[in-house]
């Protein structure tokens, strides 16, 4: 991001297509950078402004592009706020920022939901009360200038991007310590509404939620977000993150993660592992959407892989993780570089067997291949965990299935990393009286190279022939792929 001389553009990189976007001015010249989210006349639901000073600041780089370019920053976790949060809840901030999750929240139901922002480092306050100010919020957003951990007191922050403050001995920036029990004591919550945490400070999340207990424990929390950032990723850190899981765990709450926070796509359970991620954490009886995704348009690129480290888990551990978790693997759906392996040539062994102008149901679609390969006039619905393909539905194959009719459902690639297969072939012959499907068959030995694939499922071939006739399917004919197998299947006619 780098502001005009005449601060009235910014110029942003979109992969490696630069451009130059006009931004509206403050009175005082000011860049003001409007949220992507978008009121019902079109109109930003606020803006940021973007001081000058922080023009170089990487954290709002990144923040400015994915707003301008990407769809906006943290687009699935204010889609997931924007669908749950209602009149008269309160969103607690801590680790505020600028006030992007505030302000987005407070203009949700406009008035009637307080935010308390939390955020203890003095540049970020000064641009947070004059965003407040101008987005004309002072009335419900409350701004508490503080450190939140698991004591009151005092300490010190250490700096790294506008974003990257932590509590530190070596801090150079003093701040006031409190609790959310302590700053929640002092600002009574109404009679009724539910209470929505969002918690992002750099490693102490522990610690804020130490400072919790009395509103944890009164039943009024129904969702806490927190980051396993890159302090909670390995060693004491994950056991600190494993901590956190297992204290909201006592009282109820279930730990979930997307398969990547800036795209989003469906919620999965929360594995001791080292990707870094939000973890929504919700109370008994919470509700859900299927998927939390971002609007289509360009990808955000895809962050470089992180580098390996001390006790993390093998291949092998990781699915064993998995299949004891009964979870899809985000991390492997969500990278494009990693769908394209074999797929081309399963999506045109398949289509093959498709008639022209048939209704398709790509189950697990990945990138789109098997669309590319259809016969003329085909009707292809792609379905997926993650939302890479525009109009594709986005859900949790092992947990849900789309409510649709098609002539053939395709399942390439998908069943052998499936907890329970039976279920989505099941399924499948409700919503078609066709199947390509492939799979891996297990030729006899260890499993140790499947489990390092990630795949969750050991079928030889008799074996995956019987789940598939379980499942109401009659197998008409096989086609070697590689090392996959691709079955033709026809649903079975029921008895008469």
């Amino acid at each position: 991001m780098t502001l005009a001389p005449e601060h009235s553009a910014v110029s942003v990189t979109a992969g490696n297509a630069p451009a130059t976007i006009e931004l509206e001015l403050a009175p005082d010249g000011t860049a003001l950078l409007p949220t992507a989210f978008r009121e019902r006349d079109g109109r930003p639901r606020f803006r940021l402004p973007l001081p000058r000073e922080f023009e170089g600041d990487p954290a709002v780089q990144v923040m400015a592009r994915h707003e301008l370019v990407w769809g906006g920053f943290e687009h699935p976790l204010r889609a997931f706020l924007d669908t749950h949060l209602a009149p008269g809840d309160l969103l607690v901030d801590v680790g505020a920022h600028w006030g992007l999750i505030a302000l987005h929240s407070a203009t949700r139901h406009r008035g009637s939901v307080r935010v308390l922002a939390v955020e203890p480092h003095p540049d970020n306050l000064a641009v947070l009360r004059r965003a407040v100010a101008e987005n004309g919020l002072a009335d419900t957003v409350d701004i508490v200038a503080a450190a939140i951990a698991d004591a009151a007191g005092g300490g010190a922050l250490a700096t790294d991007t506008s974003m990257g403050h932590r509590l530190s001995p070596s801090g150079t920036v003093p701040v006031t310590l409190t609790t959310i029990d302590t700053m929640l004591a002092a600002r009574p919550l109404p009679a009724q509404g539910r209470v929505f945490l969002k918690i992002d400070v750099e490693g102490a999340e522990g610690r804020v939620l130490s400072g919790a207990r009395r509103l944890i424990a009164s039943g009024r929390v129904d969702a806490v977000v927190w980051e396993q950032g890159q302090a909670l990723r390995c060693g004491a850190g994950l056991a600190a993150a494993r901590d956190i899981v297992a204290f909201l765990a006592l009282h109820g709450f279930t730990s979930h993660v997307l398969p990547r926070d800036d795209i989003g796509g469906a919620l999965l359970p929360w594995l001791a592992a080292v990707e870094m991620a939000n973890v929504y954490t919700l109370v008994p009886g919470f509700a859900p959407l299927p998927a939390y995704s971002r609007q289509h348009g360009p990808l955000p690129p895809q962050l470089p892989s992180l580098p390996a480290v001390p006790g993390q888990p093998s291949p092998g551990e990781r699915t064993a993780a998995l299949i004891a978790a009964r979870s899809a693997d985000g991390a492997r759906w969500s990278e494009p570089a990693g769908l394209a392996d074999g797929a081309e040539a399963s999506a045109t062994a398949a289509a093959r067997f498709v008639a022209p102008g048939a209704r398709v149901l790509d189950l697990g679609a990945g990138l789109g291949l098997l669309r590319a390969a259809l016969p003329a006039a085909c009707l292809w619905r792609p379905v997926d965990l993650v939302p890479l393909l525009p109009r594709a539905i986005v859900m949790d194959p092992e947990r849900a299935f789309p409510a649709l009719a098609a002539d053939t459902a395709a399942a390439l690639a998908l069943v052998v990393y499936l907890h329970d297969p039976t279920r989505l072939l099941a399924l499948a012959a409700r919503a078609a009286p066709r199947l390509l499907v492939t799979y891996s068959c297990h030729a006899g030995g260890p499993v140790d190279a499947r489990s390092a694939a990630g795949m969750v499922n050991d079928h030889d071939e008799a074996g995956f022939r019987a789940l598939l006739a379980a499942a109401g399917w009659t197998v008409e004919t096989t086609a070697a792929i590689g090392v996959d197998t691709l079955f033709v299947c026809a649903r079975r006619a029921p008895a008469p």
